[in-house]
């Protein structure tokens, strides 16, 4: 059975750094020791603009390197009301990263409260999509993913709508929707990141299960003695390995 659950009202990011481990073949997920930034996440630089794509604003990192050519590019769909603040503190702890490594990241700002994506309708993501494709033309043709609490609820729902827009998708945490057609996923791989100790373990871990019986690669990374709130956890460097290398650890 498909797991509900009511939303977070706010949340921020996600997991161990290099200790988060994959699923073992088989198996339970492997729980993780959770591990920590040198730098507090919430004091790091914010190389990033705003800009306008398809209708949205939305907070950029893009580097001076990827003006004249294709660079892996990221969509990161913040959690929380998804306004502005909360776009910047999710990517705050991965935009120095990323900038220095040459990716586009993107994070769309949602147009009101009322209209936040992980409500279901992410409609609007459609004509984002094709404006940041347009404006910063994503490495191989296709993006990358990543949502984190309320975000990774609407990141379900958009890999869905429009699965050929996509190479990998990692929440953190996150879960689908009933509604979702998971079998439409079947050509992703899905990395979800989770604590031990959040309330939104268990829809988590029902997505990964439902996703797995509907033939989608799915990778579960457990994280121990934390909770929602993950933030100054994960490290881009083993978010990269998840959307770039998932299932190798």
């Amino acid at each position: 059975m498909r797991a509900t659950m009511r939303r977070s009202p706010a949340l921020l990011l996600v997991v161990a750094a290099a200790c988060a481990t994959p699923e073992r073949p088989g198996g339970d997920a492997h729980v993780a020791t959770a591990g920590a930034f040198a730098q507090p996440w919430y004091r790091r630089p914010l190389p990033a603009g705003v800009e306008t794509l398809g209708g949205l604003r939305a907070l950029v990192v893009a580097p001076p390197t990827c003006r004249s050519r294709a660079c892996p590019t990221l969509v990161v769909l913040p959690g929380g009301a998804q306004n502005e603040n909360l776009a910047g503190a999710t990517l705050r702890p991965w935009a120095q990263a990323l900038h220095d490594e040459g990716w586009v990241a993107a994070a769309p700002i949602a147009p009101s409260r009322d209209r936040a994506f992980y409500e279901g309708d992410v409609s609007a993501l459609g004509p984002f999509l094709d404006a940041l494709a347009e404006a910063h033309p994503p490495e191989g043709g296709r993006f990358s993913l990543v949502g984190v609490s309320n975000g990774g609820i609407a990141a379900f729902t958009l890999a869905a709508a429009h699965p050929e827009r996509f190479g990998a998708v990692a929440v953190a945490p996150g879960y689908a929707r009933p509604e979702v057609p998971l079998a439409a996923l079947r050509s992703l791989a899905i990395t979800s990141f989770v604590g031990t100790l959040d309330a939104w373990r268990h829809p988590a871990e029902t997505t990964h299960r439902d996703l797995r019986e509907a033939g989608v690669a799915s990778a579960l990374r457990l994280v121990a003695g934390v909770g929602h709130v993950l933030a100054g956890h994960l490290e881009w460097r083993t978010l990269r390995v998840a959307l770039t290398a998932p299932g190798s650890g």
